[in-house]
């Protein structure tokens, strides 16, 4: 059974940008990339590191936020593809 915790305060400030710092504590990596505005360099850096992490021999669970808009499945196609998974 894996567990993946995400922490959220009700009082931060919806303009708070927070950055999360990397801590790795499992054999598999959750992201949750919240942010309505990646850019072309971001998802870059993602698909980077995506494929450290599984060249590391770990699974990786990955999700751009997906709402209103197309933007976060466009950017994961984007990254499956920067990646070549």
């Amino acid at each position: 059974m894996r567990f993946a915790a995400e922490t959220f305060r009700c009082a931060w400030p919806s303009t708070e940008r927070l950055e999360v710092p990397e801590v790795i504590t499992a054999d598999f990596v959750y992201y949750r990339l919240r942010k309505p505005d990646y850019t072309a360099e971001d998802v870059a850096a993602f698909a980077a590191r995506s494929k450290e992490m599984l060249a590391a021999g770990r699974d990786l669970y990955l999700m751009f936020k997906h709402e209103e808009t197309p933007e976060g499945a466009l950017n994961a196609e984007l990254l499956l593809k920067q990646a070549s998974l």
